[in-house]
């Protein structure tokens, strides 16, 4: 499937890098204005800043509508159930920037039909940028080396399964892992980190079960994970149609490859 911002990736990877900037110019910096949303999650001046350049850089660029997690909610909604759409995150994992824990990302991700058809997601104080979706290829670019492809461990399960690092022990992410990753593993990471592990073959697995996601916290890596050979679908098997605004998505698992044991089922 068509993608406008693959076909534009060097200007697209262009305004990324200048929210990367605008970023890290905040990173660790004295006084940083720390605000609480109406959800109690934070946000931050470099949050919103990102927001401005990436929205509307990426608009100029594509003419796609928006949706950003710092965008209106209402126009948020009404942009989710169209056809086509950009889905972004400034910063990904705040508390991580808050924290100076450098786990945060940059996520962009356009979406088409309901479904990824390219993304990227950008670790600013690590220096990757991974980019990718289906039928594309996904690929990761080191600081200002050439970007290297990158492929899920498809024939050779690595036995690790990515889980956040907020993950509790009677969650019920965690009651998914033991049913169906009983030997794996657990690697924690934050942000999409753990998307890309999995695109990079270095895990075999990253499931999520009963936690509030939004659209702009699973698309990026969704479009990257399918481009390295990958998939993403819901817990019990069934594909994602992101035109369903929820706005939360508790149920999905990126997959390299690896048959679970007692694959179906929450």
């Amino acid at each position: 499937m068509a993608s406008i911002l693959h076909e534009r990736l060097d200007d697209v990877l262009g305004v990324v890098y200048e929210a990367e900037l605008a970023i890290m110019e905040l990173y660790g910096a004295d006084g940083l204005k720390v605000y609480g949303k109406a959800d109690n999650t934070p946000v931050t001046q470099a949050d919103l800043a990102a927001h401005r350049i990436l929205s509307e850089g990426l608009l100029e660029l594509s003419g796609i509508p928006v949706l950003s997690e710092e965008g209106d909610p209402d126009e948020n909604a009404e942009i989710a159930g169209s056809d086509h759409f950009i889905a972004l995150d400034p910063i990904d994992n705040t508390r991580g920037f808050i924290g100076h824990l450098g786990e945060f990302m940059v996520g962009v991700c356009e979406v088409r039909d309901g479904i990824p058809v390219w993304g990227v997601a950008s670790a600013p104080a690590e220096g990757e940028t991974y980019w990718g979706g289906p039928g594309l290829g996904s690929f990761k670019q080191e600081g200002g080396e050439e970007p290297r492809p990158i492929r899920v461990q498809a024939d050779s399960p690595t036995g690790v399964v990515m889980v956040s690092h907020r993950q509790g022990s009677a969650s019920p992410t965690a009651a998914y892992i033991e049913r169906h990753y009983p030997d794996h593993l657990l690697s924690q990471a934050g942000s999409y980190l753990k998307f890309t592990q999995v695109a990079e073959g270095r895990a075999d697995a990253y499931p999520r079960a009963g936690n509030g996601m939004q659209v702009w916290d699973v698309t990026p890596g969704h479009a990257i994970v399918t481009g390295a050979g990958g998939k993403v679908t819901s817990t019990t098997g069934s594909g994602i149609d992101y035109r369903e605004w929820s706005p939360y998505w508790s149920n999905f698992v990126a997959s390299g490859g690896a048959i679970p044991v007692g694959a179906g089922g929450v």
